[in-house]
């Protein structure tokens, strides 16, 4: 899932006692009863790493690199869920909400991961340099929340592609 993420979906398991999964069935003559599960979340985290440049030049302008890094994720979160029970009634087609619940639920993770990234580096003269690179990110686990009987996770593993100018001092 994307973060921050906001969306719907079923069969999460039910927070609301006495919703039987086969309600919908039981009352489809007369009407039909719905579970549906919302789940909002938001997330912050801070990258640090650190590691070794290994660094081979090309030709006096062009430098090719590789950093391996060891990374800690400092990852603040939340994540916001809420059931609610609606019946709908099978002659007038009007809907009424059953039951409700809303779950909330706060945390913070520090966790650790490696980081590899490669790139292209250009002298452009004596102190100045431009580059681009690539990376993929690892963690050791996907942070997350207990939300009533869910379990939201964060999936922070990825890739990321850099343009960038320096200067060296």
């Amino acid at each position: 899932m994307d973060v921050p993420w906001s969306g719907t979906y079923d069969g999460s398991g039910s927070l609301i006692p006495a919703t039987p999964s086969d309600w919908g069935y039981a009352l489809d003559p007369l009407g039909t009863a719905r579970d549906r599960v919302a789940v909002d979340s938001q997330l912050w985290h801070l990258r640090g790493a650190a590691g070794l440049a290994l660094t081979k030049a090309v030709t006096p302008h062009w430098s090719v690199y590789v950093l391996p890094q060891a990374v800690l994720e400092l990852v603040d979160m939340s994540a916001t869920r809420r059931e609610t029970l609606t019946y709908t009634d099978g002659q007038t087609g009007q809907t009424s909400t059953l039951a409700s619940r809303a779950d909330h639920k706060s945390g913070f993770a520090v966790v650790p991961g490696f980081l590899l990234t490669g790139g292209l580096d250009y002298r452009i003269d004596s102190g100045w340099y431009a580059g681009t690179s690539l990376g993929w990110e690892w963690l050791a686990e996907d942070p997350g929340l207990h939300v009533g009987p869910d379990r939201v996770r964060f999936d922070l593993d990825g890739g990321e592609f850099s343009l960038y100018v320096g200067r060296n001092f």
